[in-house]
């Protein structure tokens, strides 16, 4: 938002600290590991704030390393076991919607983000590609072993159908954040809806 002109930096510098004060309270409260995870996630954002989201590439693994921390801290305080497949599952689905979303800002050339101007579409699609292929490697190594069989196959056909449809829709010019990329296709709603039946069909 801040990038974007759409909040002040000093109303963006109030709303993160009181975020961060009351999320550290919480966290340490309901687990001190969590309490580090949102420490890193912190300091994280602020060497991206001050320098990190101008050096390429690096500024999208950055962005992406957010969601991983949010994703280990959740999982800390409700004490749910972490395969050695999700993190790595989460960390480059994280990649590949970040990699969306920077596709559909250099596009549209709206965006005040400096670091636009090194970024290449034609190397930015390969990535994508890439990062979705490993997704799926992920997700069947995450989900398969412990899940039954059907479910977790139909699962991995939606989850690659989705996926692969979110590129196309960046191939052909659609929106440039991955959220209305979502929302504004019927069928990228229902492939998501029929992706958690049948997930939980498989896990359950």
């Amino acid at each position: 938002p801040v990038v974007a002109g759409l909040l002040a930096p000093r109303h963006a510098v109030l709303l993160a600290a009181v975020l961060v004060v009351s999320g550290a309270f919480a966290s340490l409260l309901l687990d001190r590991a969590a309490g580090l995870l949102l420490g890193l996630y912190v300091v994280s954002t602020l060497l991206y704030s001050w320098r990190l989201k101008q050096v390429p590439v690096l500024e999208v693994l950055i962005v992406a390393s957010g969601f991983v921390w949010r994703a280990a801290a959740g999982a800390l305080v409700v004490d749910a076991p972490l395969s050695g497949w999700f993190l790595p599952l989460v960390a480059v689905v994280a990649v590949f919607v970040v990699l969306v979303k920077r596709s559909g800002e250099l596009r549209e050339g709206r965006s005040r983000r400096p670091v636009l101007g090194v970024y290449d579409e034609r190397v930015l699609a390969r990535a994508r590609v890439i990062a979705l292929a490993l997704a799926l490697v992920l997700y069947a190594g995450w989900v398969m072993p412990s899940a039954l069989f059907l479910p977790a196959v139909v699962s991995l056909v939606l989850l690659a159908t989705a996926l692969f449809r979110v590129n196309a829709s960046v191939v052909a010019g659609g929106a440039a954040a991955p959220d209305e990329l979502v929302f504004r296709d019927p069928l990228l709603l229902g492939l998501a809806f029929a992706w958690f039946v049948c997930f939980l069909l498989a896990v359950g």
